[in-house]
């Protein structure tokens, strides 16, 4: 069945009657336009009451010129109005034509037209052109008033707060943005979380200096090896799950490491390459979609996702706070850097954090939790670190560490919070090492590497935060720091082999596990 487009201010209510074939010449007597007489010359004549006979219950006809111009000649069609709704059908002879106007108009489309009545497309069936909706298998040529393109596919645009992206049949979908985030344009189009206030309330130091059975200055003495299977990879020990077990990879899984001779145990995590943070029981990936593995349980879980399957996202750094329940894990979506907390019982997200000054694009390669949990750290790879008040989402202070004078990269590497005289916050990169004294907002220290007999980027500390342990490349070994003066106390071992970071304290600060070996200090009565 032909369709033809047809205005609805053309439908008049005015009833008149008009000749076909058309003469110059009107019969005798009879006046121009007087039904039944005009064209008599070519013995064609329009009956009044036969067409408007034509029109079944539920329309009313429609005569005049204007209407029935929209015909162009063709019976048996509907005519469109606006909305796509069917409004009316011409009826008649190609020489007579009457439009008969549908009471109610046909929305879904019209089935039939009959002596009885108008019967239209029920909506409640199968889709149907007209209804203002490209579906059921239409397409812009079988249905253009439905599907007429009006973007082309894989085009994306921002519609107040939310994402829309133009699907393969030429419209817009929408895909709703989380609600603490809103569509930006700033780096492509994504659902960015919102800017994160400023003027945090600075809580203190909040964490006391903890004392341990012994002095991890003390630490010298190769205690023994743990295992480490022959041709399988770097073994890098990230904790200690007891006395005889370190928590550790090996290549791209993730193991346990016996201390006295048991065969090492492989864990069903895969370890990417942007890294794995720990607080056990805890571990988490960081990934687009972290992973968060419970040592107790021997659980994985998969964390909820920050952006959609086709945003671009990158990760960075990510830290574990056990104690509270949450962790970490930075991201970077078209250029926009954030951090997302997850709650580690259901690995949802809590809140995303987000940052945003000229120049920073990349995702903050490095994460860390003060003791008492209060506080977040974020180290961009542009040197500039965020500290964030994590229960009122706002950050609190902000750090710039020296940019390298020589212009090469300064990515930073390496942040951990430390008590002992403070608080304190260490940072390095490429380039320095830096501690910062947080209460006073300022830079007490910094020392390029070399000048710290070999200190490197990656550094772990001690639980009392009293001393910093360094594997160093050009040292040869694992280099031992007093915090905060970054002086050197000694390098342990000069046959690290088989194992890289920066090794990992024991919890009561007398052992220090890295590379292959687990170095000790010296025996200490009960």
């Amino acid at each position: 069945m032909k369709t033809r487009w047809f205005d609805g201010a053309l439908l008049a209510a005015t009833l008149c009657t008009f000749a076909c074939g058309g003469s110059d010449a009107d019969t005798a007597g009879d006046e121009p336009g007087t039904p039944g007489t005009n064209g008599a010359n070519t013995g064609i004549s329009c009956a009044e009451s036969d067409l408007l006979a034509q029109c079944p219950p539920g329309s009313s006809p429609d005569l005049t010129a204007e209407a029935t111009s929209a015909c162009e000649g063709q019976v048996d069609i509907p005519l469109v109005g606006e909305g796509g709704s069917v409004r009316a059908a011409c009826k008649g002879k190609s020489e007579c034509l009457v439009v008969c106007n549908f009471d109610i108009p046909c929305t879904c489309g019209l089935d039939r037209i009959t002596r009885e009545g108008v019967f239209c497309v029920d909506c409640a069936g199968a889709a149907a052109c007209g209804n203002a909706e490209c579906e059921g298998g239409e397409d812009p040529a079988t249905c253009p008033v439905d599907c007429a393109m009006v973007c082309s596919a894989g085009q994306q645009r921002c519609n107040g707060r939310n994402r829309e992206d133009c699907n393969g049949q030429g419209t817009w979908e929408t895909v709703e943005c989380r609600d603490d985030q809103a569509c930006e344009l700033q780096g492509g189009v994504a659902c960015q979380p919102f800017l994160s206030p400023s003027g945090g309330t600075w809580p203190g130091t909040g964490w006391e200096t903890i004392d341990l059975p012994a002095d991890p200055a003390d630490i010298y003495f190769a205690e023994t090896e743990f295992a480490c299977p022959a041709n399988s990879g770097a073994c890098t020990p990230v904790g200690w799950v007891d006395d005889t077990t370190l928590l550790g990879t090996i290549g791209a899984g993730l193991a346990l490491l016996p201390t006295d001779g048991r065969s090492v145990e492989m864990l069903s995590v895969t370890v990417p390459q942007a890294g794995l943070g720990v607080g056990l029981p805890w571990g988490v990936t960081s990934e687009r979609q972290p992973v968060l593995f419970n040592l107790d349980t021997r659980q994985t879980r998969t964390a909820e996702p920050v952006v959609d399957d086709v945003t671009p996202l990158l990760s960075g750094g990510v830290a574990v706070d056990a104690a509270r329940g949450r962790a970490a894990v930075a991201f970077a979506a078209n250029g926009q850097p954030f951090v997302a907390l997850y709650t580690l019982a259901d690995a949802r997200i809590e809140v995303m954090l987000r940052y945003a000054a000229p120049g920073l694009t990349s995702a903050a390669s490095a994460l860390a939790f003060s003791p008492d949990g209060q506080l977040l750290a974020e180290l961009r790879t542009e040197g500039r670190t965020i500290i964030w008040n994590v229960a009122e989402r706002k950050h609190t202070r902000l750090i710039d560490l020296e940019i390298d004078p020589q212009g090469l990269p300064n990515p930073g590497i390496g942040l951990a919070f430390t008590g002992g005289v403070g608080p304190l916050l260490l940072a390095t990169t490429s380039a320095w090492v830096e501690v910062w004294d947080l209460e006073a907002n300022a830079r007490i220290r910094r020392s390029e590497g070399r000048a710290l007999d070999g200190f490197g980027s990656r550094f772990s500390l001690s639980p009392d935060g009293r001393i910093a342990a360094s594997l160093a490349a050009g040292v040869g070994g694992v280099g031992l720091y007093r915090v905060p003066s970054l002086s050197f106390v000694r390098t342990l071992g000069a046959d690290l082999q088989g194992g890289a970071g920066a090794g990992v304290f024991s919890p009561d600060g007398r052992r220090l596990a890295v590379g292959k070996y687990v170095f000790t200090s010296a025996p200490f009565a009960d």
